[in-house]
This record gives structure tokens, sequence and C-alpha cells, in this order.
């Protein structure tokens, strides 16, 4: 069964941001919307003690209660719920909640809640909807959302996400217990940045939330190891591509060219050698690869060969990339495991032709460099962990599909055990300097076992590969 995610807030069960922060999650697992039966702004961590609590049904796995929004996820994460919640999500609150405002929000309140009761708990708003509506704070937190999923939070730590709507002028946010606020200080103006030393207060997608930091090799400032430029940058450079936001002149210099050199490669390299599959080489051709490699490397990211990207690593030959892509045969709805992340570019092909991929990397470095990147172009659906990819990934299993994107001496034993019924494996074996890719498709619970073209990877580290 798919994990459980609960959603509330305190505008009320038939908010649009209530709405919008359950669109938004929905694919990460099963969401229940429990929620206020009417608007509790303002009610803070209160709970309903001498008048007994009422659910209504109101929609598909969407119940209102006639209580505050602590009231709400109390009873579902106790009980009410098939199973219990792995993520409380409060929102998207229209207005931000920052400072002092956070003592008094009901939005911020079910996210303490949550975390009370032991489940990892973000609360989201945005700082004005008004036209452009809730898709910019939704996207958000998916993104955060995902890496919660994965990372959970340090104990008794919650995220207070406040987003900022593109292209709002910042003085013209407000807070959103400045009306609700407005009789008792008898004044409109309410300061927005006293209290807790928030610079501004609205987050942009990418920047990091004022929680408590956790003993994590990824959460902690490092050089990036890699060939000279900066993760940041190229994390920056692609959401530039990504949303169009270049300087004209740089993005007809630029970006055509790059894609120019896309339609080229995918002609040339892809097409010209037999691959076929339609979706592969729509995923090959708008992925920017050039954002995957170090910046002076950028004019060669598109030959036919791979790329160095620092820490004794490579990027993939174009047409490798696409033929262990296409030997997967997704559709679209799979859930992938791929092993050896590296810059994040093979992974970021996977995610325009899967549902979802699960992508480990052994190195911690080149792993928050693919994942700052991988999160800049928006493939929301990937989630990146660093670890010895030839242990899998245990609590995520089973997978439909498995890639391996390095050379061993065999098939690790626990990735064939954590490939599901009619699943199918792809990886290069032999030795170190000579592979050929093996498929393993899994038949009756049993292992059948193929061959593919020759190939050279770079050596699988780990406890069931090559050891380090």
């Amino acid at each position: 069964m798919p994990a459980v995610i609960l959603v509330t807030n305190d505008d009320g069960v038939h908010a649009a941001g209530l709405h919008a922060l359950a669109t938004a999650l929905d694919g990460l697992g099963d969401v229940y919307v429990v929620a206020p039966d009417r608007e509790q702004s303002a009610v803070g961590h209160a709970l309903t003690l001498h008048r007994p609590l009422r659910v209504t049904q109101v929609g598909e796995r969407r119940f209102s209660v006639n209580g505050t929004p602590s009231d709400c996820v109390n009873l579902a994460v106790l009980g009410f719920l098939p199973e219990r919640p792995v993520l409380v999500a409060s929102g998207i609150n229209h207005g931000s909640n920052l400072g002092d405002d956070v003592t008094y929000s009901g939005t911020v309140s079910a996210a303490m809640e949550g975390t009370l009761l032991g489940v990892p708990s973000m609360a989201v708003s945005q700082a004005s909807a008004g036209e452009a509506g809730f898709e910019s704070a939704g996207e958000v937190a998916r993104l955060v959302a995902s890496r919660l999923l994965v990372e959970g939070l340090p104990a008794k730590t919650l995220l207070n996400v406040n987003a900022r709507v593109p292209g709002k002028d910042r003085a013209g946010n407000g807070s959103a217990r400045a009306a609700v606020l407005l009789d008792r200080r008898g004044t409109a103006g309410v300061e927005r940045r006293r209290g807790l030393g928030y610079l501004r207060g609205e987050s942009r997608p990418g920047q990091r939330d004022a929680a408590a930091p956790r003993p994590d090799a990824l959460r902690r400032p490092r050089p990036h190891g890699g060939l000279g430029i900066r993760p940041q940058l190229a994390a920056q450079e692609a959401a530039a591509v990504i949303g169009g936001r270049r300087e004209p002149a740089l993005v007809a210099t630029g970006e055509q060219r790059h894609g120019r050199e896309r339609e080229r490669m995918v002609a040339e390299q892809l097409i010209k050698r037999g691959i076929v599959d339609p979706a592969v080489l729509e995923a090959m051709r708008s992925v920017p690869r050039h954002l995957f490699v170090d910046e002076a490397l950028r004019d060669r990211a598109y030959g036919d060969h791979p790329l160095p990207i620092g820490e004794s690593q490579t990027i993939s030959q174009p047409f490798m990339v696409a033929r262990m892509t296409e030997i997967l045969k997704l559709t679209g709805r799979e859930k992938v495991l791929e092993i050896g992340t590296g810059s994040g570019y093979q992974a970021a092909v996977l995610s325009r032709v899967a549902a979802r991929v699960c992508t480990i990397e052994r190195i911690p470095r080149l792993a928050a460099r693919a994942r700052l990147t991988l999160e800049a172009m928006g493939a929301s659906n990937v989630w990146v962990r660093a670890a010895d990819g030839t242990m899998g990934w245990a609590d995520e299993a089973p997978f439909d599909r498995i890639l391996v994107a390095a050379g061993g001496p065999s098939v690790p034993p626990p990735l064939v055990e954590q490939l599901g019924e009619g699943g199918r494996l792809v990886m290069p074996v032999g030795p170190e300097d000579a592979q050929r890719l093996r498929i393993v498709d899994k038949v009756n619970g049993q292992p059948k076992v193929t061959e593919d073209s020759t190939c050279v990877f770079v050596k699988l580290i780990g406890k069931y590969a090559w050891e380090g």
C-alpha cells in the first residue's frame, strides 16, 4: 500500500490553497485531506476539549472536522486514517508566516502538532496568491516533500516554508496575521521581520529552509570537488534554461546553439545507431546535457564521448545513456532505481520517461551537486541518496526497473532481490577494462539473464562489487 500523506490547513477544507497542496503532493503517496470545516486562522496551537469533534466526509479521501488544525492532525495521526502518515503538510496559507506570526498561525501549529506526534511535518505559505494562484508554492512544497520522504527530519524539528510568487514585488507581500490583528493593534501595518531574525522572509525554490541542520554530509557546506565551476552556478543556469529567464542575447548565442547541438546529437549519434523509442529520443533531445558538465567542457558536452565530472568519475557517452534507457522499456509508470548518480544526467533523462527515480551516488559531493542541478531543473520525481549503491535502496523496494551506471564483476545480489516481479535490470558486467551490458528480467521470481552490447564504464565500488 502506498505511503499515506496528511494534508491540512487553517483556512478551511474548501480553501484553494489546500486543494493546490493536495494536488502538488499527489503521486508521492496516498494523499488524505483532514481539515477544519471553517476558517481557523490565528487559533495557534489550540485543542478542543469541551465539546465532541465530528468528522464529515466531503469527498474521496477528503474530510472536514469541526475543530482546529491541531485537532485535525491529532485525529488523523492517532487512528482515523488507514495508516499512520509518513508526512504532515499544512497549507498552502494565503500570506506569509514569519517571525512571531508562527506563534499565532494555525498553519504552523498543525505542522507543530505533527512534529510532536513524531511525524515529519512542514507548513507551507505563499506571500500573495492573487491571479497567480498557489502553483508556485505547490511546486516548492513538492520538492521539499520529496526530500523529506527520503531524508526525514531531526527530532522535534519542523519546516516552515514561505514561498514568493514569481514576479511579485516583495514590498506588496503581506503577513497572514495582518488582517486578523488589525483591531488588536489598531494599525494595518504589521511588521513582518521582527523577532526571529528572518531576512525578508520569502523562500524560493532551491533555497534551504531554516531548520536545524542534520549531521549529514550533504547538508554541510563543502568544496564541490569539480573541475572549476561551482555547483550553485550550474543550478542557477539550469533554472534559467527551464524558466527562459536569461537575457535574449544569451539565449540566442547560448541556449539556441545548445539546442541545435542536441538535435544533431539525437540525429547522428542515436537514430543512426538504432535508438528508436520516441520517448527516449525526446528525453535526450530535451535534457540540457551541457549543464551537467564543467563549464570549461561545455563546448564538448554533446560530443560522441564520455566526459570527466571530477572525483575520477565521468558522464556517460550520449549513446550509452540512450541505449541503457531504451533497454529498460519504460512506459512512464515505473519506479526506477539508478546506481551511480554521477553528474545526474542519466537520472534527468530517466525522470522524463519514468514515474519516479531513486538514484544512489557513493560520493557525497557528487550527490550534492547532482541534487542541486536536478532540483533547479524541476525534476521533482528524482530522489538522490549518498550511499553504497551495491546495497540498493531496501526501504523503497521493490523497483520496476534498475539501471547500474558503473561496471562490476557481477550483478550485486541485493539489486536482484529488490527487483520486482516482471521487472528489468541493466548493468555493465565484466573486467575493469571491458564489459557487456547484462540484462536481468525477473520472471516467476527467478532471474532470466541476457546480454547486449560491449561497453566500458567506471568501476562500481561497494560491498558487492570492486572494493574501494
